[in-house]
């Protein structure tokens, strides 16, 4: 997933594939969060739907699909935060930076 640009106050909902060795990841029955973190003392989990659509394709969960929920709640901070999946199934925790690295998520101050 390439970085991402908001406005403070922006919403979106924002599909993505989460993958392994460029295979999709089958998330069917776990909870997937979208992970942000200043670095410091702001962290917040974004929560996913399981299941997307990325580039006007629909993306199953089985096959690694989510949606990221951004609402006002996430996007409220001008900053600079990195981010990454964490999917949860039982007591499994899977931390997801894609490609092995954070995404970089920029909220601007809006005008």
């Amino acid at each position: 997933m390439s970085n991402l640009y908001y406005k403070t106050g922006d919403t979106d909902d924002r599909g993505a594939v989460l993958l392994h060795n460029g295979v999709g990841i089958d998330l069917t029955g776990y909870t997937v969060v979208f992970v942000l973190s200043d670095g410091h003392d702001i962290r917040f989990e974004v929560p996913c739907t399981l299941g997307g659509t990325v580039n006007g394709v629909d993306a199953l969960a089985a096959n690694g699909g989510i949606t990221i929920n951004f609402s006002t709640d996430y996007t409220g901070t001008a900053g600079t935060y990195y981010g990454e999946f964490v999917a949860t199934i039982g007591t499994n925790v899977i931390h997801i930076p894609p490609d092995n690295n954070y995404t970089i998520v920029t909220i601007m101050e809006a005008l």
